[in-house]
């Protein structure tokens, strides 16, 4: 088949303190015999692969604070993220709901929704 990523995995090695970047190590992907899965660049008319592929190459890794997507820190960053957002979006609801309100009106709510839409922005932004 055509490489398409799922051919090797790669880990992340330690952090180098002086560069600030951490190593990647691939490997390919074995099948339950043991061999290496075979994937290419190309195929011929029949199928077969015409050129096999190369592991791919990493002069520099991730910086030594890049959190994959797919870990459980990045998954609870997202949650707190939407959770922002949500309260952001509930402040402008009550707001316009409450809207003639002397006490809503005595708080410039037309400044409040901004600050609430830029809140909403702020915790979109970082995803």
């Amino acid at each position: 088949p055509i490489c398409d990523g799922t051919q090797w995995r790669f880990s992340r090695g330690e952090c180098n303190s002086k560069t600030m970047k951490a190593t990647v190590k691939y490997e390919w992907v074995v099948d339950g015999d043991g061999e290496q899965l075979q994937c290419g660049t190309a195929q011929d008319l029949t199928g077969r692969i015409s050129s096999v592929d190369t592991l791919p190459a990493v002069e520099n890794g991730p910086t030594c604070d890049f959190i994959p997507i797919d870990s459980q820190p990045s998954s609870i960053g997202l949650a707190f993220m939407i959770f922002g957002a949500a309260m952001n979006f509930v402040f402008i609801l009550l707001l316009v709901m409450y809207r003639n309100l002397n006490v809503v009106r005595a708080t410039q709510p037309v400044m409040v929704i901004f600050m609430s839409i830029g809140g909403m922005l702020l915790c979109l932004s970082n995803g």
